[in-house]
């Protein structure tokens, strides 16, 4: 079985981040220019499209835009904030300010192994 591809977009006002994996596996990383520099609304849907059919599977697209100006810049939400989906891409929003690391509770032991078992495991 093959797993699917998830492709991550930060966009930051110096550069817009893309990283996409497959499972564990880096399959493609960028670093491209601020969305304030973007000239059309099309390039990031046009692009996961492409990137979607260069690899004959649809993508899960994750935005993680600190500022809202980035998030409606890049034409992946709707006027609600909300990502938009289409036959080659789906786009979930996640507010970077709202990533905290979870709470670790101490005292039996070392159960690192047991996190990355866990991150093996499908959401």
């Amino acid at each position: 079985m093959t797993e699917e591809f998830r492709l991550t977009i930060v966009p930051r006002q110096q550069e817009t981040r893309i990283l996409m994996t497959e499972g564990p596996d880096d399959v493609l990383v960028a670093r491209l220019a601020p969305v304030t520099a973007a000239h059309h609304r099309w390039a990031a849907p046009m692009l996961l499209e492409a990137i979607a059919l260069w690899q004959d599977r649809p993508l899960r697209v994750v935005l993680s835009a600190e500022s809202e100006d980035y998030l409606y810049s890049l034409g992946l939400c709707d006027g609600l904030g909300l990502g938009v989906s289409s036959l080659h891409y789906v786009v979930d929003i996640v507010d970077p300010r709202e990533a905290r690391r979870g709470r670790r509770l101490r005292g039996v032991g070392d159960f690192r192994d047991a996190r990355r078992q866990l991150q093996l495991v499908p959401r």
